[in-house]
């Protein structure tokens, strides 16, 4: 029971993973300037991103498997801020 539901809930576990690393994570300048990463995502809507990627991949016999993984990293990185702490 626990692999059916770990394979439906995988990509949203996996979002919460890198928002919750990435909050953690602080970058310093010289003792000046901090950055921290915030990652703004809907975990609806990457739920429904990531099953429509595996769902073409599969129709397509493993044909469309290099955009799909092309588009999910872009998707990440899209969703993934910068922002400068005082």
């Amino acid at each position: 029971m626990i692999y059916k539901t770990a394979g439906v809930y995988f990509p949203v576990a996996l979002a919460k993973l890198i928002k919750y690393f990435g909050g953690k994570t602080i970058i310093t300048k010289e003792h000046t300037v901090s950055f921290a990463f915030e990652f703004n995502v809907n975990f609806k809507d990457i739920f429904m991103f990531f099953w429509k990627q595996f769902f073409l991949t599969i129709f397509t016999l493993t044909i469309y498997a290099p955009w799909a993984y092309s588009k999910s990293i872009k998707y990440f990185f899209e969703k993934i801020e910068i922002i400068k702490i005082d």
